[in-house]
């Protein structure tokens, strides 16, 4: 599966790092090993692509979609 990555945001604890696609999604990555952990959003991606994340001190991600929506993701 290819994707296109528009935006990356490392965890405050530097074991993640979070990826979104233009496809809408967002990919959770471990730094240490490179291996993928889980996906979201579950069911509904964002539409025109995730262009934004933000990392909240309570590890919730802040996501920025291309058509202007502005949702909360807590992992």
């Amino acid at each position: 599966m290819k994707r296109k990555w528009l935006c990356c945001e490392i965890d405050p604890e530097d074991e993640y790092f979070y990826c979104g696609s233009a496809s809408g999604d967002i990919v959770e990555i471990n730094i240490e090993n490179a291996l993928h952990k889980r996906m979201a959003p579950c069911g509904k991606n964002f539409s025109l692509g995730v262009r934004s994340l933000a990392i909240l001190p309570n590890c919730d991600i802040i996501v920025g979609g291309g058509d202007g929506t502005i949702a909360k993701i807590s992992i």
